[in-house]
Order: C-alpha cells, then sequence, then structure tokens
C-alpha cells in the first residue's frame, strides 16, 4: 500500500492532497498505522497535520514538517499536535502512535 501510494503521488503532474487517517479506522485500536508517515517519507513530501475539533466545530491545517527518517522523533510532534482537538468519539482515539510508546528516540 505504501509503495502504491508513492507511486501515485511521484507519477502525478499536477499537485495532488492525499488525506490519511493514521488511526486507520473509526475503531479503537491499540496503535496508529504508519503507511502514512512511510508514504511521505519515501516520497520526500512533508506531512501536513489536520484535525477536527468537534467540541470547537473546527477544523484546523496545522504544521507541516519533512519526515527526518526517526519515526519515534517526529511523533512526539504528532502527539503534541493531536493532544489538543476533541475528537468525535473520544472513547475510539488514542495517541499510542506506536506498540512499545516509551520516548525512544533515534540516534543522531
Amino acid at each position: 500500500m505504501v509503495d502504491a501510494i508513492v507511486e501515485l503521488i511521484t507519477s502525478h503532474n499536477e499537485d495532488l492532497h492525499i488525506m490519511i487517517s493514521p488511526e486507520g479506522t473509526r475503531k479503537l485500536t491499540n496503535r496508529w498505522k504508519t503507511g502514512f508517515y512511510y508514504a511521505a517519507l519515501k516520497a520526500k513530501i512533508p506531512l501536513v497535520l489536520s484535525s477536527l475539533d468537534y467540541s470547537k466545530k473546527l477544523a484546523h491545517i496545522g504544521p507541516a514538517f519533512m519526515p527526518t527518517g526517526c519515526f519515534k522523533r517526529d511523533m512526539i510532534t504528532v502527539k503534541e499536535y493531536y493532544s489538543k482537538p476533541v475528537p468525535k468519539y473520544p472513547d475510539n482515539f488514542i495517541l499510542q502512535i506506536y506498540e512499545t510508546d516509551d520516548n525512544a528516540i533515534c540516534a543522531g
């Protein structure tokens, strides 16, 4: 799936915007999917964070950043951003982005 998204992005001649829900589902899961990150990294395009805050009835387009290749370090920015908006179903939302959410940082 990641390779198919990268092919779509790199072969497209015009501006192309793709929105992917990293949770991957509307049901509660134990961690996020990671394809959104690796597709952006491989295609050399920025991640643009966005959210819907249901408590304020606002849509936000947040910061954009280029993935560095250090998933855990990059996800610190993502976790901070998504800790603020209130999702439609708060009981089905988690900020556990990877399986062992232990704040490990990549070398370098």
